[in-house]
C-alpha cells in the first residue's frame, strides 16, 4: 500500500510540473505577442512616415489637395524646418541650398508650378527640365466659322437727276428741273470679321486645382 502510495504520488507531481510547465510556456507565449503587438503599434506611425516620404527619389513631383502644413504633417514633416530636415517641400520657385536636389541640379532652385500643368519631355525636342512654356494657340484642327448679320440687301435713296431741257425763269433763275431717285440695289452678303478684342485671360481645359510638392532630400 505504501508503495502504490508513492508511486501515485510521483505521478501527480510529474503531471502536475508538465502542467505548469506549459502554463509558463504559454505565458511566455501570449507575453512575447503582447510585446510585438506593443511594439507594433508604436513604431507604425514612424515606419508608415518614413516610407511616405522615401518611397520616390529626389526630384519627384507629386499632386495632393493638403496645403502645405498639412502636408508635411501627414508625412511626420513640419512646415517651415529648415530645408535639411526636409525631404518634400511645395514646388513654388525657392532656393534649396545645402540639399540633395540642389546637389544634383548644382544648386538649381525647386521649379515654380503654382498654376501649371505639368507637360511630359519629347526626347526628340528636349526642353530643360523645370523649364517655362509661354502659352500659345495653334491653328484649330477645325476651322472656326462664323457670319455677319445678312441683312446686306438695301438701296440708298437721294441719287440726284436734273434735266437739261426742263428749265423755268423765275427771279434769280434759271433753275433746271431736278428729281430724286435711287441708286442701285445691293444683294444680300456677308463680311471678313476680324477679331480684335474680347475673349478671356488665359485658355484652360477644364481643370481640378492641386498643391504640387517636390523632393528635395
Amino acid at each position: 500500500m505504501a508503495g502504490t502510495a508513492q508511486t501515485n504520488t510521483s505521478s501527480n507531481f510529474k503531471q502536475n510540473a508538465e502542467l505548469a510547465a506549459i502554463i509558463a510556456l504559454a505565458s511566455g507565449i501570449v507575453g512575447l505577442i503582447t510585446a510585438l503587438i506593443t511594439l507594433y503599434v508604436q513604431a507604425e506611425p514612424v515606419v508608415i512616415a518614413a516610407i511616405k516620404r522615401d518611397f520616390a527619389p529626389i526630384g519627384t513631383v507629386i499632386a495632393s489637395v493638403l496645403d502645405p502644413p498639412t502636408f508635411a504633417e501627414s508625412i511626420g514633416e513640419r512646415e517651415g524646418d529648415a530645408y535639411t530636415k526636409r525631404k518634400w517641400i511645395l514646388a513654388d520657385g525657392r532656393d534649396v541650398i545645402d540639399t540633395a536636389y540642389a546637389r544634383l541640379t548644382k544648386g538649381g532652385p525647386v521649379p515654380n508650378l503654382q498654376g501649371m500643368f505639368l507637360r511630359g519631355i519629347d526626347l526628340k525636342n528636349r526642353r530643360e527640365p523645370g523649364s517655362v512654356q509661354n502659352f500659345s494657340t495653334a491653328i484649330p484642327t477645325n476651322n472656326l466659322t462664323g457670319i455677319t448679320s445678312p441683312n446686306g440687301s438695301h438701296s440708298h435713296s437721294g441719287g440726284v437727276g436734273f434735266s437739261r431741257s426742263d428749265r423755268y425763269s423765275v427771279p434769280g433763275g434759271p433753275y433746271a428741273a431736278v428729281g430724286a431717285t435711287e441708286t442701285g440695289t445691293v444683294p444680300s452678303h456677308t463680311h471678313d470679321v476680324t477679331i480684335t478684342g474680347g475673349g478671356d485671360a488665359e485658355t484652360r481645359p477644364v481643370n481640378v486645382a492641386v498643391f504640387y510638392y517636390i523632393k528635395i532630400n
